[in-house]
């Protein structure tokens, strides 16, 4: 197993001003009902925030759940339109079931969708058994990001992905985390989403238990949140990301200071693959790794450094 920690250094005021951006509703969200989300706004029906241990299991015949108190429910594809800004490749095709063979479809493509600023592809590309972080969480500064930040992992095809996310939204002033899995049948199951205070120290681990079965688990202030996951295939592409909400984000709403993780534990030993993402031609950041640490830095940058573990 090779042992990183992932430490995030961000300059005293933790995040950049929004520039007066706020998170409006979109007209395919107006006259029913949208919940934001991390990813953006998304159609409530198809978003789910479940019980502490559910397992969702995505088959041919549906996505199926299995809650802690031992009840079940099978979901069949959610098939209402995801906002623009949320959308994400293959979505037309939970209009046409025929297609969709894989029953797992998630906002994946950075280049189509949700955009990616800064990325890290873990290499070699392989199934992973496990990967972790702790994210201690900075002090102070109320603006917010765009997004959020996580390590994950997904398969070959890029249809899926299992993550412990912490985020903020554009006009918030809490972090919040959650566990999720994105997007079997066009769901996203979650849960957490609860808010944490600035300087928090959360744990977020993703173990392969058996075949494709994954547990996805944050641990914070002294509570654990999990999740369990199946969607039938191979995870064997881990990442991690910084995230907003679409591709046409400002510059101004990425994280204001440096950004550096080391210590990332996983198994089996992985490398840094290098980085890549649209934070670094579109707004100049740099991003380097070297031995056991990769950070990237907005333009003219001077650290000055809150602890963030991963």
């Amino acid at each position: 197993m090779m042992r990183l920690t992932v430490l995030v250094t961000l300059s005293p005021l933790c995040f950049a001003a929004n520039s007066g951006r706020t998170v409006a509703l979109p007209e395919e969200c107006k006259g029913k009902e949208c919940v934001l989300t991390h990813r953006g706004w998304w159609p409530k029906e198809c978003v789910h925030n479940v019980p502490n241990g559910t397992f969702v299991h995505s088959s041919t015949a549906g996505v199926h759940v299995s809650y802690p108190d031992g009840s079940n429910k099978v979901f069949p594809d959610c098939t209402a339109k995801i906002p623009r800004e949320s959308n994400f490749p293959g979505r037309d095709a939970l209009q046409r079931p025929e297609r969709n063979v894989s029953r797992a479809i998630g906002p994946i493509n950075p280049e189509e969708n949700n955009a990616w600023p800064v990325t890290w592809w873990m290499q070699p590309q392989t199934v992973v058994d496990y990967f972790s972080a702790d994210y201690t969480l900075p002090h102070g500064g109320n603006e917010g990001l765009v997004g959020s930040w996580w390590i994950g992992v997904e398969p070959s095809d890029c249809s899926s992905v299992l993550q412990p996310v912490v985020y903020k939204h554009a006009h918030g002033d809490k972090w919040h985390l959650v566990t999720e899995n994105c997007c079997p049948g066009g769901h996203d199951f979650r849960h957490g989403d609860v808010a944490i205070s600035d300087g928090s120290q959360v744990h977020g681990v993703l173990q392969r238990e058996t075949g494709t079965k994954y547990t996805i688990s944050m641990t914070a202030n002294g509570k654990t949140y999990t999740l369990q996951a199946d969607n039938g295939k191979q995870m064997d592409k881990p990442l991690i990301a910084l995230e907003t909400y679409d591709t046409q984000y400002n510059c101004n709403e990425l994280p204001a200071g440096t950004i550096t993780a080391t210590r990332v534990q996983t198994k089996p030993q992985l490398s840094f693959g290098r980085a890549s993402g649209s934070a670094l031609s579109k707004c100049g950041w740099s991003a380097r790794a070297s031995g056991d640490t990769v950070s990237a830095s907005p333009p003219h940058q001077v650290p000055s450094y809150a602890a963030v573990q991963v």
